[in-house]
């Protein structure tokens, strides 16, 4: 990097990382656009909530009945 501007040790020139096939991330997780996936922060998704995901009761046997002393869980 010189100032604001990418620059290619290789070719020595000015180098844009969208269009330059020598650009390589250094954990291998180069995007198509050119920037690094892990700069780029998740989203969370808030559409789905908890109590959606375990609406049916789920029934137990064996082991695990006998250690959380219940039939059925959620």
């Amino acid at each position: 990097m010189q100032g604001r501007t990418a620059w290619c040790t290789w070719t020595n020139e000015p180098c844009d990382p969208r269009n330059c096939n020598y650009a390589m991330c250094y954990k291998r997780q180069l995007l198509d656009d050119g920037v690094c996936g892990f700069s780029i922060k998740r989203r969370t998704r808030e559409d789905i909530r908890p109590e959606d995901i375990f609406r049916d009761e789920i029934k137990v046997r064996g082991k695990l009945m006998r250690k959380i002393g219940e039939k059925r869980i959620f």
